[in-house]
């Protein structure tokens, strides 16, 4: 059998004093029994944003709590730990999604997200990583009755906020009409007929989704909202050319 080098061998050393370390701080006992319990364990529940399909069945086989609405977002791949690093690199190395639907049925516990709680959620990642698919992803398990997603019994409503540079572009959300989610995109006046012609192109605008004016109401502006909308505040050390102003001499 090939002896491991040196440094790997020191590492995996480390990284299992690490690890028992670790496993000492770690409660093992399980959740203390009662009624007071188990009552803040079906909050708890009812409350979490994600939950994984195993956790539906323990909690509805233990009678704890019914998830009203839910669908769809991932998977936790299975993984088993012995605590070594070469076994964790082995069933690294084997993780693969081209095995048969009966195998990818016995291993994949999907995640699911709850559409029937309030929780607010961060999506970062580095370009090409999935964030606007995730974000599409969240957009539908929220606004999209499917049963092929899971339960929404009722839709939730959608508050997009894009931002993007003048060059006319959409907004990626815009394309949730191409499911049959009725969708309306506001728009700056000045800005409307480019921009209602390229959503135009969006697959499904046609039926589900309208592009309107946004006006703002002159009682809504005050001195405060209008030096905001130009850009200008009160530490800006060089204000907009249209609010400069020149001192003359006076004319003789």
């Amino acid at each position: 059998m090939d002896t491991p080098p040196p440094d790997r061998s020191k590492r995996e050393s480390e990284f299992n004093e690490e690890l028992e370390t670790f496993v000492e701080l770690i409660d093992n006992e399980g959740l203390p029994q009662g009624s007071e319990s188990r009552k803040r364990l079906q909050e708890e529940l009812m409350m979490t944003p994600l939950f994984s399909m195993s956790v539906k069945k323990a909690a509805l086989d233990h009678d704890i709590v019914d998830f009203a609405q839910y669908a769809v977002l991932g998977h936790v791949i299975p993984m088993p730990f012995d605590g070594s690093t070469n076994d964790l690199a082995t069933r690294l190395s084997k993780i693969s999604v081209d095995g048969s639907r009966n195998e990818l049925t016995k291993s994949i516990d999907p995640v699911l997200l709850n559409t029937n709680t309030p929780w607010s959620a961060f999506i970062c990642g580095s370009q090409g990583s999935g964030k606007s698919h995730t974000m599409s992803c969240i957009f539908e398990n929220c606004l999209l009755p499917d049963k092929k997603l899971g339960k929404l019994a009722y839709p939730l409503a959608g508050l997009v906020f894009h931002y993007d540079s003048m060059d006319s572009s959409h907004c990626e959300a815009a394309h949730l009409c191409s499911q049959g989610i009725q969708v309306t995109v506001l728009v700056s006046p000045s800005n409307y007929g480019t921009l209602k012609t390229r959503y135009s192109t969006i697959p499904g605008a046609d039926k589900h989704l309208k592009v309107r004016r946004l006006w703002l109401d002159g009682s809504h502006l005050n001195t405060e909202r209008i030096k905001r909308l130009m850009a200008f505040g009160d530490d800006n050390e060089q204000p907009p050319l249209y609010l400069q102003a020149s001192c003359l001499p006076p004319l003789l």
